[in-house]
């Protein structure tokens, strides 16, 4: 076909295709490049939407989440508590982390039944009816752990791949059409259009995502600036948190399921013995009830009395 110089109308259809082939085989790397981007567009951009809708849940979350407030305010409470006149205002979420390596000592060093501070927390939160429902504060904060696998800087750099690949891509749609075949500048146009309009949606959820997180830095005490950048490792460290809390926790309502168990068996020992006691005493008085019935009618035989007692009522029966 290469040599080919004659008219294309009196070639067949297979031979006119091959024919502008070799037309565009100068393009065909830039044609190539165009149609990977595009068929491979639509999966970046499934990967990446699901994150950012995943880091804005997350925030989300831990805004809501009272029961996490709360717990926090009982964290800080109780460090006050042991440290004594060293009062603070608040502490960092990374600080959480430490809680299991801290013993729970007063500031007159008395240590807390040898537990650390999460320990400490837990049996505290476990042993109040008003506090109970925050051992489960964790429920409501189910994205939080999905969060902490999001890696910021990946998710910049695809975000940033999807924008050079379009205007790489506008820039390929001029390439010269070639013969009736070419649909390639129609075909261009047309993802560009709604690409172009895919990527505009996901910058606005980034920037929807990153005006979240800077409320998170400021509802949490951080640096918004730095928590825009680095937002993984505060939903790392509260992922963290939770996994130590509700491993202590698990293990802290057995011992106190194990507890309970005891108590109500020993409560209804005390009420058995209890219950035995009454029966002995009660046997204790019948008994002394019929001794003394036994020696007065030995009293009666030795007296006569007994036989005069007879003697009567049976006359009263006769005069009945």
């Amino acid at each position: 076909m290469r040599s080919y110089s004659g008219e294309k109308s009196v070639l067949s259809e297979a031979d006119r295709f091959f024919l502008d082939l070799e037309d565009i085989a100068d393009d065909l790397p830039k044609r190539l490049e165009a149609w990977q981007f595009r068929n491979h567009f639509y999966e970046m951009v499934s990967l990446i939407r699901p994150d950012i809708e995943t880091v804005v849940r997350a925030v989300d979350e831990l805004l809501a989440s009272d029961q996490l407030h709360k717990l926090l305010s009982i964290i800080l409470a109780i460090g006050n508590h042991l440290n004594g006149a060293k009062k603070v205002q608040g502490f960092k979420i990374s600080s959480l982390e430490k809680l299991k390596d801290l013993k729970a000592t007063t500031a007159g060093g008395t240590a807390a039944g040898g537990k650390n501070l999460l320990e400490y927390l837990v049996q505290f939160v476990a042993e109040r009816d008003d506090l109970k429902e925050l051992l489960h504060f964790s429920k409501s904060l189910q994205a939080v752990p999905m969060a902490s696998r999001i890696d910021p800087d990946k998710l910049q750099k695809d975000l940033n791949t999807l924008g050079i690949g379009l205007e790489q891509t506008a820039k390929y749609s001029n390439i010269k059409q070639i013969g009736e075949y070419d649909q390639f500048e129609d075909k261009v146009t047309e993802f560009l259009e709604d690409g172009n309009y895919t990527y505009k949606k996901l910058l606005e959820s980034k920037e929807e995502m990153v005006q979240k997180v800077r409320q998170l830095a400021e509802f949490f005490g951080e640096d918004p600036a730095k928590l825009v950048d680095s937002y993984a490792q505060f939903f790392i460290d509260i992922s963290k948190f939770i996994d130590a809390f509700n491993k202590v926790r698990d293990h802290v309502l057995i011992v106190l399921a194990r507890k309970e168990k005891n108590d109500r068996k020993f409560a209804e020992m005390k009420k058995q013995e209890a219950k035995s006691l009454a029966k002995l005493k009660a046997d204790h008085r019948k008994s002394r009830r019929e001794s003394i019935n036994v020696k007065e009618m030995e009293a009666g035989l030795r007296t006569g009395a007994l036989f005069k007692l007879r003697k009567a009522i049976s006359d009263h029966d006769k005069n009945g």
